[in-house]
């Protein structure tokens, strides 16, 4: 904040330019709010982490150089570096970092997972007694109601039976809580009645049907299983528990409807004791429920005035409803690069309160001008400006944008009020330090780094766009084109926030539209000029004037679905969005640091060598290979941990890789492949794939493939021709086709289904010979066993799309890896005279998911393998790996792996022997009587490839 002085321009201080009054100069909170983010990343990383902050302190003389523009806008050092006062800056300064570091130990503590909680997860049912603690959050598919535990009534009997896909020990929660027990512990001991609940233990529960409302501060007592929540354990994998815990989740629950749920008539509160009972509800109570009531009746109005996608955009552009918007709907802005105006933030909130504040200020001098002889308008203005935005925020969710936007707007609105000018970095800056008090987790999340880093580009770099452009093209704000300018000024601040993002935008979310700034420049006015007005004002007038409200709400709905077109014509283009994969967090720190040498006061010689120095270190850290990328002379075999389905990458060295599958979940309501099977690809350092095939044409094998198909450079695809509707054609083929992508169909003309022309290549269908011919890959060799033409047509009964399956071999030098699909124990002992007779040590990955009918004892006495490999779902309703498999392979002391227990499985060879090591840590990763030397069972779960735990990405 600074004061207005007669002399003073609109950036100096009243106290002189060099700022010498203050140790910390006339932004002080830039300092303290840096100081404080230290502390957090310090305590947060450990010892990495106070090494690092101690090379910074090292390094203070030349970043106070650096940031002196940002801190002063005269250029001038530092003043803790000189006078008098450098003994108080180092105190602050040090006060700051520590509250940061005790900040951050309290939240990694309130994050850890309650142990008392374990024995009642992933067991049967249990009577849960709960209050409704946030808003709930609707989808278009089902209902999320956050709910907090009061008590919990178990079921009076014995121990739970052990289920023998269940963990056996506790898995750790990286990065936040501590163990899980989600195996086979001991109860602990609980009394016959209902047990009362520790505070803060809240529960995701999941209700597909939603037959009445439900609001904040509502109690339920329903039969619930309590599950606990589960990683996808790949390298690059998004710590999704981690996540749930920094926001006080640690179990999930799902019902069908909500009819069984009951109403219990209390009231509960918190208190620093506990929980509190009583009848009468909490102020703060009262408000959320109220603002919960008024969210839900706008959501109706707006569902009952308009339809289709424009109804779920209108909930989440004035409402905050984000995930009521189809998955398909999100992509398209996202590749659009106007994400952003669903999530409400400091634009949504700026609208509002300026509509306010002109609205009052006419409002007063038309109505009651006398009163403008005491109060100021201006004043007037900006509190009632205040109040809007404030009761806006809470109506939208109050998410992290929300909050930065309204501590900035009530920081700014006390300056005006105490006669000073409002200091857009100072203001950052303060926001930055409130969010960090309450939540450090915050820093650790995407939406804050963003938001952020978007308002400082625009507050640092707009201004100067904008008089660049002023100076440049005068004509554009007056005169006739003085239409143009709210599109001029969307696309300079579109420009400045992209300048500020686009490195954490790559490195959260692997991806940049290219068509970003065309859209914002067209899309963002529309949208802040006449769509957010014209819907707020019909939302608020309804209920009083319902017509009036509900047609300002159509026309607000007619205007967003022009623009909704625009987006998608944006979208549609082939070069609309890029996906860039991994980007190495050296790379923001150079990028980052480039922009302060940039804006700093150092001369151009100094400015050109460190920018030097950081290209040097951005190019070493995008090319150095991680250490577990195989080498040049192995095989490498990755089966990825996409829950119930299957994904098996094959590395033959550095010159060939090849995609089986891609797992999939059967609604599509999540996508495997964009968030599960592409990080992981990246991590281990693969950007092209020579072939990617697809086993059969089922969901859990195929749905993961959509977007690898999309998005990688892929050189051929090949699948078995066969496929699971009329049309012949499967929808990856499709994919294929339309990126010219050769397709290779092993059983061609076959009189069930056709999957088309085929592709000039090196394959043949496999043969009914005694062995199947294939592909090189690399050294390797890959060999096609199963399906062949003789079997389609004379053994297959045209349903079973799983005993078609493509069966490959694939060998290197005497060692060899079978990976059979989904195929059952009689097509297992049809391929047995084509398996490769040269190879001593084979690796077997499980047939359909370790079932009771596939991997039978002819197929285990053939191969005689050293493991078996098991792609499995954590807690999967099949039961998979079934006992009787589990049996066959420990009667033959053969040691099994599995992706629900130890996440990714690693299989290495190099031509001699197998090397196998898993991603996570278990109880004993070699599930057998027999388990290969220790030298040959490894993990490397303290070694991720590419964690993203330090981020905490999430959003």
């Amino acid at each position: 904040m600074r004061r207005w002085t007669k002399n003073s321009g609109p950036w100096e201080p009243a106290s002189g330019g060099n700022g010498s009054r203050a140790p910390l100069g006339p932004r002080p909170l830039v300092p303290v709010a840096l100081a404080l983010a230290a502390g957090l990343v310090a305590r947060h990383l450990g010892s990495a982490g106070m090494v690092w902050v101690a090379a910074l302190a090292g390094a203070i003389p030349l970043l106070g150089r650096i940031l002196a523009p940002i801190l002063f806008r005269n250029h001038r050092p530092l003043p803790i570096f000189c006078g008098t006062h450098w003994i108080l800056a180092a105190l602050v300064l040090g006060a700051s970092f520590g509250l940061g570091f005790l900040l951050q130990d309290r939240a990694k503590e309130t994050s850890r997972f309650p142990q008392w909680l374990a024995p009642h997860l992933d067991g049967p049912e249990e009577t849960v007694t709960a209050v409704v603690s946030g808003f709930p959050d609707f989808y278009p598919e089902k209902t999320v109601l956050p709910l907090s535990l009061l008590r919990l009534a178990p079921p009076l009997h014995s121990p739970r039976k052990k289920r023998g896909n269940r963990p056996t020990t506790a898995g750790k929660l990286p990065g936040a809580a501590e163990a899980i027990a989600t195996g086979e512990h001991s109860p602990l001991p609980r009394s016959p009645g209902t047990d009362p609940c520790p505070q803060g233990v809240r529960v995701r529960l999941v209700v597909k049907h939603l037959e009445s409302a439900w609001r904040v501060g509502d109690i339920l007592k329903a039969r619930l299983k309590l599950r606990s929540f589960h990683n996808f354990q790949n390298p690059g994998g998004f710590d999704y528990v981690a996540y749930q815990a920094r926001q006080g989740f640690f179990a999930r629950a799902f019902v069908k409807t909500d009819r069984l749920m009951e109403r219990p008539s209390l009231k509960v509160s918190r208190s620093p004791i506990g929980t509190v009972v009583h009848t009468v509800a909490s102020f703060p109570e009262m408000v959320f429920r109220w603002v919960d009531g008024l969210r839900q009746r706008s959501r109706g109005v707006i569902l009952e005035t308009l339809e289709g996608d424009g109804a779920a955009v209108g909930c989440a552009l004035l409402l905050g409803y984000r995930h009521m918007i189809p998955a398909r709907s999100l992509n398209r802005f996202r590749d659009a690069g106007v994400l952003h105006l669903l999530a409400i933030s400091g634009l949504h909130v700026g609208i509002v309160a300026w509509v306010a504040f002109w609205v009052t200020r006419l409002g007063l001098r038309l109505l009651v001008p006398r009163l403008l002889e005491t109060l100021p308008d201006v004043h007037a203005g900006w509190a009632a400006a205040l109040a809007a935005a404030a009761l806006y925020a809470l109506l939208a969710g109050l998410a992290l944008p929300t909050q930065r936007a309204l501590c900035m707007l009530g920081l700014a609105v006390v300056a005006v009020w105490s006669f000073r000018r409002p200091d857009p970095v100072s203001l950052v800056a303060a926001a930055a330090v409130a969010l960090l008090a309450s939540d450090p987790w915050n820093l650790f999340r995407a939406s804050f780094q963003l938001s952020f880093a978007a308002f400082l580009g625009i507050a640092l770099l707009y201004p100067r766009l904008s008089g660049w452009m002023g100076r440049r093209w005068p004509h554009i704000r007056s005169g006739r084109a003085f239409w143009l300018r709210p599109f001029v000024d969307a696309f300079l601040l579109s420009a400045a926030a992209t300048a500020a993002v686009w490195p954490l935008t790559a490195y959260h979310f692997h991806g940049l539209s290219l068509v970003g700034l065309a859209a914002n420049t067209l899309v963002v006015p529309v949208m802040g000029c006449l769509v957010l007005p014209l819907g707020l004002v019909g939302l608020a007038v309804h209920p009083l004037w319902s017509v009036a409200g509900s047609a300002l709400i159509r026309i607000s709905g007619g205007v967003l679905q022009g623009a909704l077109r625009a987006v998608d014509a944006l979208a549609g283009l082939p070069f609309a969005y890029a996906h860039v994969g991994r980007m190495p967090a050296v790379l923001l720190a150079a990028y980052y640091g480039g922009a302060l040498v940039l804006f700093s006061a150092l001369t151009p010689k100094k400015k050109a060598a460190f920018l030097a120095a950081l290209g040097l270190l951005a190019a070493a850290g995008w090319w150095v290979p991680h250490p577990i990328t195989p080498s040049a002379n192995s095989l490498r075999v990755t089966v990825l941990d996409v829950g119930q389905g299957s994904a098996t990458l094959v590395q033959c060295g550095g010159d060939g890789a090849m995609l089986v599958d891609g797992g999939g979940f059967y609604d599509e309501t999540f996508d495997v492949g964009r968030a599960v099977v592409a990080p992981a690809l990246w991590a281990l350092g693969v950007k092209k794939l020579d072939w990617v095939v697809l086993s059969h044409d089922q969901a859990d094998h195929r749905n993961g493939l959509k977007f690898i198909l999309k998005h990688f450079r892929v050189s051929r695809y090949l699948e078995s021709g066969l496929a699971g509707n009329p049309t012949g054609q499967t929808q990856t083929a499709a994919i294929c086709r339309k990126r010219k992508i050769p397709v290779v169909p092993i059983v061609e003309n076959a009189p069930i289904f056709r999957a088309g022309p085929r592709e000039t290549s090196p394959v043949t269908a496999a043969q009914d010979g005694p062995d199947g011919t294939g592909f090189p890959l690399g050294d390797c060799r890959v060999r096609i066993l199963h399906p062949s033409r003789g079997y389609v047509e004379r053994l297959w009964d045209g349903g079973d799309l799983n005993d078609v399956s493509v069966v490959l071999a694939v060998t290197y030098g005497k060692t060899g890896i079978l990976i059979p699909g989904d195929i059952s124990s009689r097509v297992e002992q049809h391929l047995l005279r084509r398996v490769p007779r040269d190879v001593r040590r084979w690796i077997l990955v499980a047939p359909h998911h370790g079932s009771a009918h596939s991997t039978g004892g002819a197929l285990l006495d053939a191969l005689r393998p050293e493991a078996v490999l098991v792609s499995c779902g954590h807690l999967n309703p099949f039961h998979f790996p079934a006992k009787a498999f589990l049996q066959r392979c420990r009667t033959r002391s053969i040691p099994v792996l599995r992706t629900d227990r130890q996440g990714a499985l690693f299989a290495e060879s190099d031509g001699r022997r197998w090397l196998l090591r898993t991603f996570a840590p278990g109880r004993n990763p070699m599930q057998g009587s027999r388990a290969p030397p220790a030298k040959e069972v490894q993990t490397i779960s303290h070694l991720p490839p590419f964690s993203f735990d330090f981020w905490g990405r999430s959003e």
